[in-house]
């Protein structure tokens, strides 16, 4: 038997015995696509990686097709992140960074 591996999906679930329903996501090529093009630090990828995800969770959970948008404000290094996903599976990502200096690219490495 061969296996499949799904990328780019979130598959809902549930555990009957225990009363247990939700989702799992799984994000490949696609988010691979979205922070590659930019040369981010690890952690402002990791950053948009973490609230892709969440906002596939969370979008795909709406009963109608529509618009989510998560956001968020900090005022940490990555001051601002945005993700709209566009139901049933269109994601774009948007996030605004104080200036990448050396001292905080270097602090992002140890």
């Amino acid at each position: 038997m061969s296996e499949v591996i799904l990328d780019d999906v979130v598959l809902p679930f549930s555990v009957e015995a225990l009363d247990v329903r939700g989702r799992v996501v799984r994000l490949g090529p696609a988010i691979d696509t979205i922070i590659r093009r930019h040369g981010y630090p690890d952690k402002v990828s990791r950053a948009i990686a973490e609230a892709a995800a969440l906002t596939a969770l969370l979008g795909t959970s709406l009963k109608f097709e529509g618009r989510f948008q998560l956001q968020t404000k900090t005022d940490g290094p990555v001051d601002m992140l945005v993700v709209d996903f566009d139901a049933p599976d269109r994601m774009r990502c948007h996030q605004r960074c104080r200036t990448f200096d050396v001292k905080w690219q270097r602090a992002q490495h140890y």
